[in-house]
C-alpha cells in the first residue's frame, strides 16, 4: 500500500490541512503501523512542515519518529535544528548530543552542538566539538567562524584570529567572519588591523549595524 494511502496517513494529512495534527496524538503511531513506508514518508512531512515554519507540527512529528526509531540520527539531529529555531538551545544541545551518539562523526551535527554551545556561553564544550568537526574536514567556513568565537570567548585571541583567517581563506566575502575578527584584533591591541577587518565588513553591508 502507497504510504500517502493508508486511513491513518490520509487523517494524519486532514490534521495538518486543519490544524489539529497536535489534538491527535495517536494518529503517527498508527500511520507507522499501518506501512513501513510511512516512517520515511512522515519524515518528508516533517522536514516541509518545518520547512514553512510549522515548527511546532515539525516538532510533534520528529519526536515521534524518534519514540518508534531510536536509532535513526538524523531524526536528533533535526530535533536539534527546529529547537534552535525556537530559541530552546538547551533542548537543541540534547538532540544534537543524541544524534552523535549515534553519529559520533557527523560534521553538521558537530558544528551546530558547537554553535548551540556557544549560544549557552559553553566555550570549552564548543571549542571540543568544533575542533573535532575542523579536524574531520577543514573546508567548512562556519565551523572556523564558531570555533574563533568559542576561542575569543576562552581570550585566546591568537588562535581566534587564526580561526577567523581560516574561514576567510574559503570565503573572503565572509561578512560575520570579518565582523568577529576585530573583536580579537582590538583585545591584542592591534587597532589599526581591528579597522581594516571592520571596513571589508562594511563594504559587505553596509546598512549592517555589526561592521559600525
Amino acid at each position: 500500500m502507497n504510504a500517502s494511502h493508508t486511513p491513518s496517513f490520509a487523517q494524519l494529512l486532514e490534521c495538518l490541512r486543519t490544524n489539529t495534527l497536535l489534538g491527535n496524538p495517536s494518529l503517527i503511531s498508527q500511520a507507522l503501523q499501518e506501512d513501513a513506508q510511512n516512517e520515511s514518508a512522515l519524515f518528508q512531512l516533517a522536514l516541509a512542515c518545518a520547512g514553512h515554519e510549522r515548527l511546532d507540527d515539525a516538532f510533534f512529528i520528529f519526536n515521534c519518529l524518534e519514540a518508534a526509531n531510536p536509532t535513526d540520527p538524523r531524526i536528533p539531529y533535526n530535533l536539534g535544528l527546529i529547537c534552535s529555531l525556537r530559541s530552546d538551545h538547551a533542548a537543541a544541545l540534547a538532540a544534537y548530543e543524541r544524534a552523535l551518539s549515534l553519529a559520533p562523526d557527523d560534521l553538521d551535527a558537530l558544528i551546530n552542538q558547537g554553535a548551540t554551545c556557544n549560544d549557552l556561553k559553553d566555550y570549552a564544550g564548543a571549542l571540543k566539538a568544533l575542533e573535532r568537526a575542523t579536524q574531520i574536514n577543514p573546508g567548512i567556513k562556519e565551523a572556523w567562524l564558531n570555533l574563533g568565537i568559542a576561542l575569543n570567548h576562552l581570550q585566546s585571541y591568537e588562535q581566534s584570529l587564526r580561526a577567523y583567517d581560516q574561514a576567510l581563506a574559503l570565503d573572503p566575502q565572509y561578512f560575520e567572519a570579518w565582523v568577529n575578527r576585530s573583536v580579537p584584533l582590538n583585545a591584542l591591541k592591534r587597532y589599526q588591523e581591528a579597522c581594516t577587518s571592520c571596513e571589508k565588513a562594511i563594504a559587505l553591508r553596509p546598512n549592517d549595524a555589526q561592521g559600525w
